[in-house]
């Protein structure tokens, strides 16, 4: 099956996408997003925090709790669980966590590159259009010089959505964030949280790109199979990268998301770009967006 490492947004397969960006949408970013802005995936991030207590043992509360056999398992839950190594550090020394955690993403800062907001102007600059970002870094805020007053926080995130709505907190508020399984925990699992209902109403309200995001998430189907129970099954779109390994898997997937979620996937080929090749599938949507706001 030949999959382009851009799809033609042009074509007549992918009008009622750039329709639905021209008249207003939710563009729900994931840590993908972040990663091209320089920022630190979640597993990165957790082997940063592991070597930070490891190299800090002496300004730890419990530094005797840092053996070697707990950072060689530690090491492996980065890869595959790093939400174990949050729990853990957090657990362990939570004022040192939150420093750590502080002290990573100014160092990404410092780093920030601007590229994946060029592309993602285009679709910015409609009216109507949303966001929603599940990393907690103020990069996209900032390069858009969105004010305060237009953005939603998590856990005061509003029903209505703001132009740009933290879904995890940001970095300069700390009792924002959201983590650990604790802090998980608070967010979803009760149904009337204002998180919870917060993203019922999105998928109630919005159809949603999401873009830069894996949908593992269980809160995310969750909260989309709750709105298609209130009678609204709107239709949802996913730039998902393709590669020859991931073949089958996406298959099975695709089939599960679109007749579960509504959830369309629009795939990318990335066996010889890698994940930066979602910047070029970003730029050939927002040219489009772009050519078919000057025509209307």
């Amino acid at each position: 099956m030949y999959i382009p490492e851009i799809p033609d947004f042009g074509s007549p397969e992918y009008e009622d996408l750039i329709s639905r960006l021209l008249e207003g949408m939710c563009i729900f970013m994931g840590a993908g997003i972040s990663k091209l802005a320089g920022y630190k995936l979640w597993n990165e991030l957790a082997d940063e925090i592991l070597r930070k207590f490891s190299n800090h043992k002496s300004k730890i509360q419990k530094p005797e709790y840092l053996t070697y056999s707990i950072i060689k398992d530690l090491e492996k839950a980065a890869k595959t669980t790093p939400r174990k190594v949050m729990d853990y550090f957090y657990s362990l020394d939570r004022n040192f966590f939150q420093y750590i955690l502080k002290e990573i993403f100014i160092e990404d800062e410092r780093k920030e590159k601007n590229e994946v907001f060029e592309v993602l102007s285009p679709i910015v600059q409609v009216k109507n259009n949303i966001f929603v970002q599940t990393n907690i870094d103020k990069a996209f805020q900032k390069y858009f010089d969105i004010p305060d007053t237009e953005i939603g926080m998590n856990p005061y995130l509003p029903n209505k959505p703001k132009k740009l709505n933290y879904l995890h907190g940001r970095i300069d508020k700390k009792e924002t964030w959201v983590f650990t399984t604790q802090q998980y925990d608070h967010n979803y699992l009760d149904e009337k949280s204002k998180t919870f209902v917060f993203l019922v109403n999105l998928f109630l309200n919005n159809s949603v790109l999401f873009i830069g995001y894996s949908l593992r998430d269980f809160e995310i189907k969750q909260a989309i199979s709750k709105a298609r129970l209130k009678g609204q099954r709107r239709t949802h779109y996913f730039l998902v990268p393709y590669s020859l390994q991931t073949a089958t898997e996406l298959a099975i997937e695709e089939t599960i998301f679109r007749g579960n979620y509504g959830i369309h996937f629009i795939r990318y080929n990335i066996e010889n770009k890698g994940h930066v090749g979602l910047i070029n599938v970003l730029k050939a949507l927002g040219s489009v967006v772009s050519y078919k706001r000057l025509r209307v």
